[in-house]
């Protein structure tokens, strides 16, 4: 019969498969008192909230993988080649 390991991180691993070097980004909603985590995924950035870490959005895709990514209350920041974009609600 095989081991089973811990079960506690099975609903987050995919979030750990998808991110890339890119240090993640947090953000605070006020209207939803909720935290949510940013991180790049290849030529894309995803939101997931964190007390689920369930995906809530997927932003607009990028020219080229970015490089880049700081949010504060209403905007994500992106750098990509060597262009800035700036984000609002995942749409530039």
């Amino acid at each position: 019969m095989p081991q089973e390991g811990s079960r506690i991180f099975v609903g987050f691993r995919a979030l750990g498969f998808h991110c890339n070097h890119v240090p993640l980004a947090l953000q605070y909603h006020k209207k939803h008192r909720e935290n949510y985590v940013i991180t790049a995924v290849g030529k894309a950035f995803q939101t997931y909230n964190c007390s689920r870490l369930g995906i809530t959005s997927i932003s607009d895709v990028h020219p080229d993988n970015i490089n880049y990514l700081v949010s504060d209350a209403a905007y994500v920041f992106t750098a990509c080649q060597n262009i800035i974009r700036a984000f609002q609600r995942n749409k530039t």
